[in-house]
């Protein structure tokens, strides 16, 4: 993964079209993330348009994912300090003849997961902050029955977003998790 970007987005965009090998020039599009984290959220919240606001509560929709992104924000940490960790303990081993090579996978498990922590950390700010804004500024009552339904799915296709790329991080994060378990690095 090039490292060179800064941004948020951009890596997260990475992880759904990752490169196989750092070698490689092309990208092979990830579908099962595609489909899981862009496409199945889109189904809900059509199903939300169509049939009734489930988003309706911004107090409870606040609070969840204030906690949420303090939640997510430790475990950024928390994968920080694993690769820092990581590096530090290659780099000894290397030095001192243990190992000959870094285990790639586990490198590219643990950015994987650090940026997609990172992006879910964001995307649960950015929902707390939107919905918090508008409830207080009662932006929501206002809008006419069209503009709820538009504000309700757009709400609820984030949060499922938001549950799919957890999802994900779960995921990478048990992975990584075997990785390190492994008594060979290489």
């Amino acid at each position: 993964m090039n490292l060179n970007h800064n941004g948020i987005v951009y890596h997260y965009m990475c992880t759904l079209a990752p490169k196989i090998r750092e070698s490689d020039d092309e990208r092979n599009v990830a579908w099962k993330y595609i489909l899981r984290e862009l496409l199945c959220p889109t189904i809900v919240a059509i199903l939300d348009f169509c049939f009734g606001r489930f988003a309706v509560n911004a107090d409870i929709i606040v609070s969840a994912l204030g906690v949420l992104g303090g939640l997510l924000f430790a475990h950024a940490i928390f994968v920080f300090e694993l690769r820092m960790t990581y590096n530090q303990n290659l780099r000894e081993r290397v030095k001192n003849g243990e190992i000959q090579a870094e285990n790639l996978k586990l490198t590219r498990l643990v950015d994987d997961m650090f940026f997609s922590v990172v992006y879910s950390s964001a995307l649960a700010l950015g929902i707390t902050i939107l919905t918090s804004m508008g409830s207080s500024l009662g932006i929501y009552g206002q809008l006419p029955d069209i503009g709820k339904k538009v504000v309700s799915a757009i709400v609820v296709w984030l949060m499922t977003h938001l549950a799919f790329c957890i999802y994900r991080v779960l995921k990478i994060t048990t992975s990584a998790y075997g990785e390190l378990r492994k008594k060979r690095i290489a």
